[in-house]
């Protein structure tokens, strides 16, 4: 039994697993410099996957990440082959050429880690299916792993033999859900006119809770693995579409946007916030085993805080997020927004 927790760093949970993470292709979106996502890519290439498939908006920076992972290797470390994906989550459109494009590769994705994401924006939509406006962090944070995930399912979990390990995906969730659920009456904020964007945040990370449980409950008879976690308050630069005001009321900043330090939160490191999504996409002790510190069972659909399962939490903050029903809404709620039904 591994000791993590709070100050576990990315490091040493994939040197624990890193057998595990040998020979995988793995699929991590959002894996920009200065956050979670390229810890959690730089961490992984130096256990020898078979493929690293980063994920993002824009070709050059990816590119730029590519050259800082390869670059800052351990010496003697064999590179990975690392492809990149051009991949807007803001477009649906574009997400479905992105996962074709997946698809045609010769690797199956054996693990997929949704860490892209976005915060503090103000009031603005795209377009879902049939030109509806979306909510944009509805749409980013929730609708576009929602359609990419689904449509790269088929290829994780149907070519795999009978011994194989079983597919993962990792939704890379937020605390944040205690400010807010799933609107199901009322998921674009009154077209804007009722648009709080901390709520508007909740929403969407409450949303990627609820996903993964469908997605456990959905495909549990074809192997597929799938968890949430929240991966700690890291000041990274998803934090700059934040007002000040609205980082500075709950003590989180100065007004100069430095950070504070008066116990209101306990701020991890990059590297400790990238652990618990790296514990969740390689433990191979993540089903049968008791993680502490809370000594429950860890079971697919479960949702993750600091290395260790925090269902008893949601079961007392925010028992909706365990309602298979609710799930279910989200999921068809869903399906309608992306123009698809998924049928497992």
């Amino acid at each position: 039994m591994h000791n993590f927790g709070y100050e576990t760093t990315a490091a040493e949970v994939a040197d624990a697993f890193s057998n595990q993470i040998k020979g995988k292709t793995i699929l991590i979106t959002g894996p920009t410099p200065g956050g979670i996502g390229y810890t959690t890519a730089h961490t992984i290439a130096s256990h020898n996957p078979h493929c690293l498939i980063l994920a993002g908006r824009s070709l050059s920076t990816l590119s730029a990440t590519k050259s800082s992972i390869l670059s800052s290797l351990p010496q003697g470390t064999n590179p990975p082959p690392i492809k990149l994906l051009v991949l807007d989550l803001a477009n649906l459109e574009q997400v479905r050429e992105a996962a074709e494009e997946v698809n045609a590769y010769e690797e199956k994705v054996d693990v997929l880690i949704n860490n892209a994401g976005v915060t503090g924006l103000g009031w603005g939509t795209g377009e879902a299916a049939g030109g509806k406006g979306v909510e944009k962090h509805f749409l980013i944070n929730h609708l576009g792993p929602f359609l990419f995930t689904n449509l790269l399912l088929p290829r994780m979990v149907d070519e795999r033999g009978e011994k194989a390990e079983r597919a993962r995906v990792v939704m890379v969730a937020s605390r944040g859900y205690r400010f807010g659920g799933v609107r199901f009456d009322d998921w674009n904020f009154e077209n804007g006119r009722a648009y709080v964007p901390v709520q508007a945040y909740a929403q969407s990370k409450s949303a990627n809770i609820l996903c993964a449980l469908s997605l456990a409950e959905k495909l549990k008879g074809k192997g597929l693995l799938a968890y949430s976690l929240h991966p700690g308050s890291i000041w990274t630069n998803i934090s700059r579409h934040t007002k000040t005001e609205d980082l500075r009321l709950p003590g989180w900043t100065d007004q100069n946007r430095n950070l504070t330090d008066n116990g209101n939160v306990k701020w991890k490191t990059l590297e400790q916030g990238a652990a618990t999504q790296v514990l969740a996409a390689f433990d191979p002790n993540i089903e049968g085993e008791f993680l502490k510190p809370r000594l429950h069972l860890l079971a697919n659909g479960d949702y993750l805080e600091d290395c260790a399962v925090r269902m008893d939490e949601l079961k007392s903050i925010a028992p909706r997020l365990l309602d298979k029903g609710d799930a279910e809404r989200l999921w068809k709620l869903s399906e309608e927004l992306v123009g698809q039904e998924f049928d497992y």
